[in-house]
């Protein structure tokens, strides 16, 4: 929110995505002209063709010297194959879970964070929801 305590820096531009067919392409784009460093907060992540595709890009990335950091919800992951989160570790990604069910967690283990957020060299952010 533009105002007196977060004002509006010329130079910045956002642009509306609707869908994932449209944020995803958009998102390895982005990820694909990284040179610093990426930061991702995801909640769902499952096994299939589009982690696998994200999983090259972020290798790629590490591959020509990115720092890679990726922090995903632990319930929401658990289909994550542990050959792919092994595969992950030897290319030196750094990855961590997070909110991971608690057996006395009651209705709490519920409460899941649904961001999506992706930060690239520090000057380029991704926010909202793909499905």
């Amino acid at each position: 929110m533009a105002g007196k305590t977060y004002p509006w820096r010329e130079g910045n531009r956002y642009q509306l995505t609707i869908n994932g067919e449209h944020f995803f392409p958009q998102l390895l784009e982005v990820l694909d002209q990284a040179r610093d460093s990426i930061d991702i907060e995801m909640y769902l992540v499952t096994s299939g063709q589009v982690t696998a595709r994200l999983i090259k890009v972020l290798a790629a990335a590490v591959e020509r010297g990115v720092g890679v950091r990726c922090l995903f919800d632990a319930v929401a992951a658990a289909s994550l194959p542990i050959a792919s989160a092994s595969n992950w570790g030897r290319r030196a990604l750094s990855y961590a879970f997070t909110n991971p069910l608690h057996w006395r967690g009651g209705s709490r283990n519920f409460h899941r964070d649904h961001r999506k957020i992706v930060v690239v060299d520090r000057q380029k952010v991704m926010v909202g929801a793909w499905v």
